[in-house]
Order: structure tokens, then sequence, then C-alpha cells
């Protein structure tokens, strides 16, 4: 995790600084160790409201997303295999219970 403070720039002045930031952003081709080290918080009346970032560290975000969501999935698994065979229940109801229901057009 790092410990640099994200910036911080009010809308006002992220305005005028927009093309520089994007300028910065363009020469980034590998993701930080933290989505956080090059994050440009934007905000207004001293509240932040929106986060701008390199596309590499987005990216990364969104790869780091669906591991973790395999994972769980593939540890949720696992805990009712534990369990054993118990009382069988339609697949509908099992993409509901695992939050897949949307995903699958099933609400």
């Amino acid at each position: 995790m790092s410990s640099r403070q994200p910036r911080r720039l009010a809308a006002a002045a992220a305005r005028g600084q927009l093309s520089s930031i994007l300028r910065e952003f363009a020469t980034v081709k590998e993701p930080s160790d933290s989505i956080g080290d090059r994050a440009v918080r934007l905000g207004v009346y001293n509240d932040d409201t929106a986060v701008i970032l390199p596309l590499a560290d987005f990216e990364w975000a969104l790869e780091m997303e669906e591991i973790l969501d395999d994972i769980l999935l593939e540890l949720t698994v696992a805990e009712r295999l534990a369990r054993g065979p118990g009382e069988w229940k339609p697949v509908e109801e099992v993409a509901r219970e695992l939050g897949f229901a949307e995903e699958l057009g099933l609400d």
C-alpha cells in the first residue's frame, strides 16, 4: 500500500490542468503498485467527488476485480461442497444467492 497522499484538485483547477494531467497519464504504460499512487482526486467545495487515473492503473484494477471475483466464487463453491450433498436447489436460486441473478437475466 502506498503512503503517498493522492493529488487533490478543485474542479476549477482541474479544468486548467486537465490537458497536462492527460499528457502525463499518456506516458504511463505499466500499472503502479497501488491504484492510488497516481490518482488525482477532483472535488467541489472541499469534497472529493471523482477520481481520474491512468488507463494502465484502471485496467489493472479491473483485472484484479475479475480475479478476486473468481477466487470468491471458488471459495463459495468449496464451502458448499464441504457441507456435503444437503438439499438440492434450482440453479436459478443458487445464482441469486451468489449474486449472479442480474448478470444472468434472472431478475
